[in-house]
């Protein structure tokens, strides 16, 4: 670990002694800066830099900051961002300048557009299965009681499949949700739903973008096989204050931002809140009885931005979050309380220095906590007992990542990051208060260390071809064993023409923690657990391949991309697999003993390939997108399935989604606005297992009974094959329309959406039900038509 920290700062000062260097007398120039929203100083990440005589640009970096190396001389320059009224000024480049850049809203603000690098012409575009959305795309998206979620947008986008009915877990190109690389400011979220998996933890209100890579990862990605969702919240307004109020059916939330020093420091705080408790009240005041039952959400995020001078800043972020259920049941023999509470607590510190006008460095030191906890508690007068079980993963950590720009045609990353994991997998209490001495109290515990360093260079080959190579050393220690793997990864593009291109990408990741599911539907009492010599890390190769053509001036834009994916010591469970609390057929003298989760699962390999096909109208009166998927996802284990392979459980051959929008003023003089979007999903159905069959199965002797009793045979369930029967296919139509107008204090909005328009009735489950006749499948459905009204006001 030393020797490679001496690598790492080896390799900043030989870039920073790179960045110093005079090259020659017709050396090229550097043009450098930032790129911020003009009164509110919010940085744009992902804003373009483009030199037309040239034919060159850039993108600003994800803190707004730009470098360009120029040949000296005059050009015209264009800075624009999506939602911004673009900028061109003339520059006379004859020295490095220093040209920091506020770009004003104009008429693109409220457009819904996916920004991706495939339709950047700044020349930046080499990366391939990426895409971003804002806040503001998020909020055009009808969901379920008008809740805006992060997840369910992406959902939307192609290569991307939701679980059941209303769930907000990712399945990314045949991988399951614990493939997810989740990432807000820089700290991974282990858990990222609400309300049992049907909203996410994300406010949309706080969230400045939001970027999804499902394959070609550059190489300082890694620690998961299928995806990484970047999530980043807003700096907050450093001119004036001002606040958001949104009061729906589910919950209210706000946010509050403004300076703490005009033009240096910012904040922006965000909370929300669910009132289903709350809505149990007047229950309770008219009946005079307590329902027994109650439940909540709720969740704080915050950033404090600091500029503390030109070359450096500060960003601290923080997150929490919790749900919690409780229910109470007084019976005859006593009263039973049982609670049940999870929850995410997250920050990071962000330290951005500018060394050079070409070397970007940023590090960041991050602390992230995930706990699970349940309680039940038995009261009589013949007893009293207390159990709580309990389970989680709290990570420490810091990471540096420097970025130099030595050329117009290169650009050099690299990176180190090291993460300290404390796992909980097991904290058992057992207690009786009314027989003295009875008591059993246990903690599981286990620790692991996570590190990783990366090299990778954007390098432009000629005038068509463009490369991103990069190598990605990853590093784990758990339970006295050592793993370290090498993960290379290549992408190239090639331009066919001012409006075409083709892409290709190979990546090899690896994936050193795992995610033991008791539903498979992502319920909290799911276990994060680190590989260790038993069970040893999941390992991938993917290769993509892909065509964009931009159509009409830009108002259409169309891809396609195919992709394989091929994944070794993927997780798989035993039949009667079980991570909760105890083992009852394990006993040390009358002590129960956690359980040995290594025993329970088994691993095997993983397939999955298909074609996704893309096509997003960006200009218009309307405008929004129609995503298709084509795939296939296969498993095999040895110990499963008589050793041959099945199809996933969230195998899914067709995924059909489209969003459309349409916003224009009804009204100038008044400031009214309307804006109608809908969104309609068709997808294939999950695959389950059901049974085949019944069988009379040998009857079992009890100890010391040589004659059981014949008069009661027992059955056997025979299931057959492993995810044989598919479910009917899943549809809906959701609508929504938003109606806004200007007040003196600022914007109100009122909203009125429609979720599953047409009362399709997808099914959740199917359950084999014994009838006189026979087994028959039933299947139950969770949501019909969901009306919901909501709320807004926007003040200053």
């Amino acid at each position: 670990m030393k020797a490679l920290k001496l690598v790492l700062t080896g390799t900043y000062f030989v870039l920073y002694l790179f960045s110093q260097l005079s090259f020659a007398q017709n050396k090229p120039v550097v043009l450098s800066g930032y790129l911020r929203e003009a009164g509110s100083r919010e940085s744009l990440p992902g804003a373009a830099v483009y030199i037309p005589s040239l034919k060159q640009g850039t993108t600003a970096n994800a803190f707004g900051f730009y470098s360009l190396s120029l040949p000296p001389g005059q050009y015209i320059v264009q800075f624009s961002y999506v939602g911004m009224a673009s900028m061109i000024d003339s520059l006379d480049l004859t020295r490095s300048t220093v040209y920091d850049v506020e770009l004003k809203p104009g008429k693109q603000l409220s457009e819904i557009e996916i920004v991706g690098d495939e339709a950047d012409k700044s020349g930046a575009a080499t990366l391939m299965s990426r895409m971003e959305l804002s806040g503001q795309q998020i909020g055009a998206v009808p969901t379920l009681m008008g809740e805006k979620d992060l997840l369910k947008t992406v959902q939307l986008l192609p290569g991307v499949q939701s679980g059941n009915e209303g769930q907000s877990g990712l399945y990314v190109r045949g991988g399951g949700p614990d493939q997810n690389l989740i990432l807000l400011d820089g700290a991974t979220v282990y858990n990222a739903s609400h309300l049992f998996g049907f909203f996410s933890v994300f406010n949309g209100d706080a969230i400045k973008q939001v970027s999804l890579t499902k394959g070609g990862f550059p190489a300082r990605y890694g620690g998961r096989l299928s995806s990484v969702l970047d999530v980043t919240m807003r700096d907050g307004d450093k001119s004036q204050f001002r606040g958001e109020l949104g009061l729906g059916v589910i919950s209210s939330r706000l946010l509050v931002e403004g300076p703490i020093v005009r033009n240096k420091m910012s904040f922006v705080a965000a909370g929300r809140r669910t009132y289903a408790d709350a809505l149990l009240l007047p229950a309770r005041w008219i009946t005079g009885e307590d329902p027994g039952v109650g439940y909540y959400f709720y969740d704080l995020s915050g950033r404090i931005h600091y500029e503390i001078n030109r070359k450096n800043r500060l960003f601290l972020s923080t997150y929490t979050g919790r749900d919690a259920f409780a229910s109470r049941q007084e019976r005859d023999e006593g009263t039973r309380r049982a609670n049940i509470s999870w929850g995410n607590v997250s920050g990071t510190l962000r330290w951005n220095h500018l060394a050079s006008e070409r070397l970007f460095v940023n590090t960041t030191f991050i602390y992230t906590d995930y706990q699970f906890n349940t309680f039940l508690r038995e009261s009589s007068d013949a007893r009293n007992i207390t159990a709580g079980y309990s389970s989680g993963i709290r990570d420490w950590g810091i990471r540096s990542d420097a970025e130099y720009l030595p050329s117009p045609r290169r650009t050099v990353r690299t990176g180190i990051s090291i993460l300290r994991h404390r796992f909980v997998p097991s904290a058992y209490v057992l207690l009786d208060a009314l027989v003295p001495g009875l008591g059993t109290q246990r903690v599981v515990r286990s620790y692991s260390v996570e590190s990783g360093a990366y090299w990778e260079e954007d390098r432009k080959i000629g005038t068509r071809l463009e490369s991103n190579i990069g190598l990605r050393l990853s590093h784990f220690t758990a339970d006295g064993r050592t793993y370290g793997r090498a993960e290379p990864r290549v992408a190239l593009r090639a331009l066919l023409g001012a409006d075409a291109s083709i892409k290709a990408s190979w990546a090899v990741m690896n994936q050193y923690l795992h995610l033991l599911s008791n539903t498979g539907i992502g319920l909290p009492t799911d276990l994060w657990v680190p590989a260790n010599a038993a069970v040893g890390p999941q390992r991938s190769q993917q290769w993509a391949a892909g065509y964009e053509q931009i159509l009409r001036e830009g108002r259409w834009v169309f891809s396609v991309e195919g992709f394989y994916k091929q994944s070794r010591d993927v997780i798989g469970y035993r039949p009667g697999a079980s991570f909760l609390l105890i083992d009852p057929d394990e006993l040390d003298s009358g002590e129960p003993r956690s359980i040995n989760w290594e025993r329970q699962v088994t691993q095997g390999q993983q397939e999955s390939y298909g074609a996704e096909f893309f096509l997003q109208k960006k200009k218009g009166m309307i405008k929004g997108w129609l995503g298709y998927t084509l795939s296939r996802t296969w498993l095999q284990f040895d110990e499963l399935n008589l050793g041959e392979r099945f199809p996933a459980r969230y195998d899914r051959r067709h995924d059909l989604s489209l969003f459309a929008y349409h916003e224009r003023p009804r009204s100038e003089a008044e400031g009214r606005t309307r804006r109608i979007s809908g969104a309609f999903v068709f997808g294939t159905g999950n695959t389950v297992t059901i049974p085949s069959g019944l069988f009379q199965a040998p009857y079992p002797v009890a100890p010391g009974n040589p004659n059981p009793n014949p008069w009661f045979p027992v059955y056997a369930t025979d299931f057959g094959r492993l995810n044989q029967y598919r479910l009917a296919p899943y549809h809906r139509l959701d609508l929504s329309i938003q109606w806004s107008k200007k007040k003196k204090w600022g914007t109100r909005s009122w909203e009125i959406s429609v979720y599953n328009l047409y009362n399709r009735a997808n099914p959740w489950f199917i359950d084999a039900v014994q009838r006189p006749n026979g087994t028959e499948l039933v299947q139950y459905s969770l949501f019909g038509i969901v009306p919901a009204l909501n709320y807004h006001f926007r003040f200053r």
